[in-house]
């Protein structure tokens, strides 16, 4: 049984899987080869999609490969990201974007591998974020900012273009700060 995290080890390494998502570590820990295996095949649909978004841009591959990575494993939130993100490329963030986004966040509420890019693609789309998922988005962002990424996601969220997005971000901050003098009071 001690070997099974060395596999693990091993795949990510060899599969180049960055964004390991809890759900995807415990399926690897506990599902047996059968779930290495899905892993392995989720990191090459994973790294397909990648490459179909950079230049040339193919999106019905990127869908596809994206598609495919669910398939395998359907906790791992950075391709539910990627499927918000190939929604958005038309310039808006439809009810598919929206419905991948909040799938992200049903499966990890707070993820240190996604914080930063996830609450700043949450700020770029404000708009069309409905309130329950801007809660969701509030309370992971004020969950990290008292962290090592607090630099990295005040960084990110002044520049988004969004200024109502900007203006949200400045909101939690200035919350933050609140809550810490608050905390150092006591």
């Amino acid at each position: 049984m001690t070997h099974k995290p060395v596999r693990v080890a091993t795949l990510m390494l060899i599969g180049g899987l960055s964004t390991l998502s809890a759900g995807w570590l415990m399926a690897a820990l506990t599902g047996g080869p059968a779930a290495a295996l899905g892993l392995s095949m989720a990191a090459y649909e994973t790294r397909t999609a990648t490459s179909a978004l950079g230049p040339p841009q193919d999106l019905r591959r990127a869908r596809a490969a994206t598609d495919a990575a669910l398939a395998q494993a359907p906790a791992d939130i950075a391709a539910w990201l990627r499927l918000a993100y190939i929604d958005s490329l038309d310039g808006r963030l439809d009810a598919e974007g929206l419905a991948a986004l909040q799938r992200s966040y049903s499966l990890v509420a707070f993820d240190q591998y996604t914080v930063t890019w996830r609450t700043r693609f949450a700020l770029d789309h404000w708009e069309t974020i409905p309130p329950e998922l801007r809660a969701q988005v509030r309370r992971e962002a004020l969950g990290f900012l008292g962290t090592k990424k607090s630099g990295e996601l005040r960084q990110a969220w002044l520049a988004t273009p969004n200024a109502r997005g900007r203006l949200a971000s400045s909101l939690w901050v200035a919350e933050h700060r609140r809550r810490a003098r608050l905390l150092s009071a006591s």
